[in-house]
């Protein structure tokens, strides 16, 4: 499968799960969330990248915890239900922006925090995101990365990948 028929795939499956996906229990899952939060230790001073951020979950449980929250998602109907969360909850904070993990539109050390959910098992080669365990260069020194994933891809696995 090629690159962009699989991009097709995924925003074509998106587009059409945005609203399901968005509410379901599983991924709505407070507890859950905020186990993700807590494992992160964030403070005000933190900027958190929610990469595939999807409808918005982590970047608005992160929110009131950091000085900025971002969630970056390939599929604008993910981020319309992202942007809807965030203004039913009253976070100022956060940002949302469309773009693919392959290239993230961020200069080096731009953020503190970066995680990513249920997101590696939707990418053609996992193991070849290009800066996987650095995401790209956006992260600094001593910048925390978290991964929750139910597919094991070496490095895509781990609960906390970088401690502070």
């Amino acid at each position: 499968m090629t690159d962009a028929t699989h991009q097709d795939l995924i925003l074509d499956q998106f587009t059409r799960q945005a609203t399901v996906f968005s509410i379901a229990p599983a991924i709505t899952d407070e507890d859950a969330l905020q186990m993700i939060v807590q494992a992160a230790r964030p403070t005000l001073n933190d900027r958190l990248l929610d990469v595939a951020c999807g409808p918005g979950l982590v970047v608005c449980a992160f929110a009131p915890h950091v000085q900025a929250a971002t969630g970056i998602d390939v599929t604008p109907a993910m981020l319309e239900r992202a942007r809807k969360l965030a203004a039913d909850k009253g976070l100022a904070n956060v940002a949302w922006r469309q773009g693919d993990v392959s290239a993230l539109p961020y200069v080096d050390a731009s953020f503190t925090i970066v995680t990513t959910r249920f997101s590696f098992h939707h990418f053609l080669d996992p193991a070849a995101v290009p800066g996987a365990d650095q995401f790209g260069g956006v992260t600094g020194e001593g910048c925390q990365q978290q991964s929750d994933d139910h597919a094991n891809y070496g490095h895509a696995r781990a609960s906390t990948l970088l401690g502070r």
